[in-house]
């Protein structure tokens, strides 16, 4: 076991803290960290806050549109990690769909997340599909930019 805490998660009492000073894995940084049997209930917390009744986990069943994509989460990466190059070979989506609870679950609902390629395929998208939604996507970025790009002075504005 490993020395470390006390844990944050909640004790026993209401009000109180768990305080465990012992635990074969911690998480967390050092001023707030979790033994492993409250890590779960820590990232519910800071996925839903203090509701007593967190929603569902859903899954992607219908793409809309693709409206962005990203190679990394900067909020997520350690200080070096931002500050060296960036590992370009794991693309995420931006997509808007239909997300559903399970099978059941017949309408659903309509939100804007971020996928991996494997939750695309999972959620029965096709290779046409994909394309058309990443043509529509790359031709809208393109037309923003474009219209975008004319707020920037020239070089010659600049005195370059």
């Amino acid at each position: 076991m490993k020395e470390g805490g006390p844990c944050k998660g909640p004790g026993e009492d209401e009000g109180t803290l768990c305080g465990g000073t012992r635990s074969s894995c911690w998480y967390g940084k050092r001023d707030h960290q979790f033994c492993a049997l409250h890590r779960t209930a820590w990232n519910r917390f800071r996925q839903h806050g203090a509701t007593e009744e967190a929603e569902e986990a859903t899954a992607l069943t219908e793409v809309d549109a693709v409206l962005g994509t990203r190679y990394c989460e900067p909020s997520r990466m350690k200080p070096k990690q931002r500050r060296n190059e960036v590992k370009k070979d794991t693309l995420q989506f931006c997509v808007q769909g239909t997300f559903n609870c399970g099978e059941d679950d017949d309408r659903g609902e309509t939100d804007t997340r971020w996928q991996t390629l494997d939750e695309l395929v999972e959620a029965g998208c096709s290779r046409e599909e994909f394309e058309e939604l990443c043509a529509a996507h790359v031709k809208q970025l393109q037309k923003t930019m474009k219209r975008d790009a004319k707020r920037f002075k020239t070089a010659s504005e600049l005195g370059q």
